[in-house]
């Protein structure tokens, strides 16, 4: 079994291997759990901070655009109160305040353009006068205002007198009976508010809007013009945003891309203002730390791993000299002492396993000396009782050869029944000896085919049943490792107990095959014979132990108990099946060696 274990031992992984494995192992959970911690714990701060930042920026924003608007209307509605504009409007010539409205925008770059448009919706003058007149009638901003005679600040358009997307203030101008005579309408210009909005700087690649919470929401200034005027991204924030709250979220951008964003509401105008930022840029600190953290936790592997190895190797050489020890001493040799010098449990153990060596030489030796003088009595028993046996048989034959004639039938009987036991009792002797030599003889191992030995073996018992219909079978049994003369014994008894219990069949079947279960190889001899009870399976493999009658099969009781030893020493097992007056099977393995 030393083969066995030491192999066994190679293809197992080194207690050193498993023992840095752990130590590995729980550094890296223990550095993952401590960075997630960390980092996460960083990053909900962070992006807290970002969000309440963001927040804050966007309120100033949505302040800085509510005064911006609310001047410029207070400015459009001033000026649209003046005297003389109100005098050429009743007067019918707002063509007169031309120059009015130039010099009123110079001043307030916030308009892209100013003009009167009469109650017919016909453009009468304007700041940008270069442009041909056209009409406002199918204004949003013309139809509510004359509708109303309020002031009103429309939807986003472009503007016809220069082409640039505004957002119109029209402020209507009435007479003394209310009637709408003519509108002024201020182009706020976009380009303006975006220059405003989107010089907000909050953080890395953070950019600000101006949305129009009217018509689905619609896009008043993005750093991006392509998206002026547009839709805006339909997704959590849009629903709040329209819906007028002010807060700040993770969202999701019209890239797919997650953001940190925060909206507030332009008080004097149904705006608002969206700050968003990009995630990645905005954890840029957070990635650095996370890569410190990895970088931390490898020093930190690196470090344990080195310590761990060398405590490992620390334990592991005095118990790779213990299994070497013990290999050795496995192996016959008792001289193999650890000689471990350490004050603590290994040492113990080395200490332990050389004081079990040194009583182990000692009680091997006694064994020995007792196992000498044991086959010595045997050697002189037998020969002892040999003599008297001879004797005894002797001169039985010689009273029934030399006197017969003089002899009562049934005092030949008798003396026939005194050589028969007399026989019987000698090759007791012999096969109690073969048993004991048993235990003493080396096992020889080496590749042998066990079907040649069983052919080999029936060919040598079919010479002593002549007459008999047998019929055996012997499977092409793989080639196994073991002591050809003992594997040879095996397949003798075992064929021999076959051929003796089938000998009341008119046709004796016998079957000499193998099997797999698992990794494990089964040879078996199977018969047709007499069987036998299962309830008394143990008692087939003891020294003795028979369980049929002497009157009926001959036998002295050892075959069996010969057969299982052998099947031991080569570190396999034997068990036998059977059933009464339906035959019987006998399984045995070789173990590893066997199967090799």
């Amino acid at each position: 079994m030393k083969r066995a274990d030491a192999r066994g031992f190679r293809a197992g992984v080194p207690l050193w291997v498993r023992i840095v494995g752990l130590v590995a192992l729980l550094v890296l959970a223990t550095g993952a759990v401590i960075s997630a911690i960390l980092i996460e714990s960083s990053r909900s701060v962070l992006r807290d901070e970002i969000l309440a930042k963001a927040l804050t920026t966007t309120d100033v924003a949505a302040e800085l655009v509510d005064r911006t608007i609310r001047s410029a209307q207070h400015g459009v509605r001033a000026f649209a109160a003046r005297p003389g504009v109100v005098r050429a409007i009743l007067a019918d010539h707002p063509e007169a305040m031309t120059e009015d409205l130039i010099e009123f925008q110079r001043g307030n770059p916030i308009f892209d353009s100013l003009g009167f448009v009469d109650a017919r919706g016909i453009q009468r003058a304007s700041s940008a006068m270069n442009r041909p007149a056209g009409t406002a009638v199918d204004r949003e901003w013309f139809q509510v205002a004359m509708a109303s005679g309020q002031p009103y600040l429309g939807l986003p358009v472009v503007s016809r007198p220069t082409g640039r997307p505004v957002v119109p203030y029209a402020v209507p101008i009435v007479d003394a009976h209310g009637q709408v005579r003519a509108v002024l309408t201020a182009g706020i210009s976009l380009a303006e508010l975006a220059d405003a909005i989107t010089g907000i700087r909050i953080g890395p690649q953070a950019r600000a809007a101006l949305i129009d919470r009217r018509d689905g929401g619609r896009m008043l200034a993005h750093i991006d013009p392509a998206r002026v005027m547009g839709p805006i991204d339909q997704n959590e924030m849009a629903r709040r945003v329209l819906a007028g709250e002010r807060g700040a979220m993770e969202s999701i951008d019209t890239r797919d891309a997650g953001t940190l964003a925060a909206f507030a509401q332009v008080s004097s105008a149904p705006w608002a203002v969206e700050v968003q930022q990009p995630i990645s840029p905005a954890f840029a600190s957070i990635d650095d730390l996370t890569w410190r953290a990895v970088a931390l936790t490898g020093i930190v592997l690196t470090v344990a791993v080195g310590l761990a190895a060398l405590l490992a190797l620390a334990i592991t050489r005095p118990l790779r000299r213990l299994h070497r020890a013990a290999d050795a001493v496995a192996a016959g040799d008792l001289t193999q002492r650890v000689g471990i010098q350490r004050h603590d449990e290994i040492g113990a153990l080395g200490r332990a396993f050389d004081d079990m060596a040194v009583a182990l030489a000692h009680r091997t030796g006694q064994l020995e000396a007792s196992v000498k003088e044991l086959e010595a009595f045997s050697y002189t028993v037998s020969h002892d009782l040999r003599a008297p046996l001879r004797a005894i048989d002797g001169f039985s034959r010689i009273l029934l050869e030399e006197h017969a004639p003089s002899l009562a039938p049934e005092v030949r009987r008798q003396l026939a029944v005194v050589r028969s036991n007399a026989q019987q009792m000698g090759q007791l002797i012999d096969d109690l000896l073969k048993f004991a030599r048993l235990s003493r003889q080396p096992l020889t191992t080496e590749l042998v085919r066990p079907g040649t030995l069983a052919r080999q073996v029936m060919d040598e018992l079919r010479l002593a049943e002549e007459g008999r219909r047998v019929d055996v079978s012997v499977e092409d049994l793989p080639a196994c490792r073991a002591d050809p003369s003992l594997l040879k014994q095996v397949y003798g008894n075992l064929l021999a107990n076959a051929l003796k219990f089938t000998r009341h069949r008119e046709v004796a079947k016998i079957e000499v095959g193998w099997r797999t279960e698992g990794a494990e190889r089964i040879y078996y001899v199977r018969d047709n014979g007499a069987g036998f009870d299962m309830r008394y399976v143990d008692k087939l493999f003891g020294v003795f132990q028979r369980l049929h009658k002497a009157s009926e099969y001959e036998g002295t009781g050892v075959g069996l108990a010969i057969v299982q030893r052998i099947v031991h020493r080569h570190g396999g097992r034997i068990w036998a099946e059977g059933e009464i007056d339906q035959g019987a099977t006998f399984n045995f393995t070789l173990g590893e060696e066997g199967s090799s």
